[in-house]
């Protein structure tokens, strides 16, 4: 998958509480528990594809924070909605 790919499935379609969509500051890309991709959120909109879902708009994240966490493993007692995890890790 290319950087591109990854960074629009990793934007898209999350289905989030207010608060939580409010508090997050960073998102990450996970494949089989492992964290491939950083990214920094800037804002997020409704998203195109389901109303009530939600995307974000981003960047990659800094060197610091991505060498930080790329290559960990997501345990599964971050679990909390479907495919959705939360942390706080900063």
């Amino acid at each position: 998958m290319s950087p591109g790919e990854l960074y629009e499935a990793t934007r898209n379609a999350w289905h989030l509480k207010p608060k939580k969509r409010d508090q997050a500051e960073f998102a990450m890309a996970v494949r089989k528990k492992i964290i491939f991709e950083v990214y920094k959120i800037k804002e997020w909109h409704e998203a195109k594809t389901n109303n009530s879902k939600w995307e974000f708009e981003g960047e990659v994240a800094t060197v610091d924070v991505r060498d930080k966490y790329i290559d960990l493993y997501v345990p599964d007692s971050l679990r909390s909605y479907g495919t959705v995890r939360y942390a706080n890790i900063l």
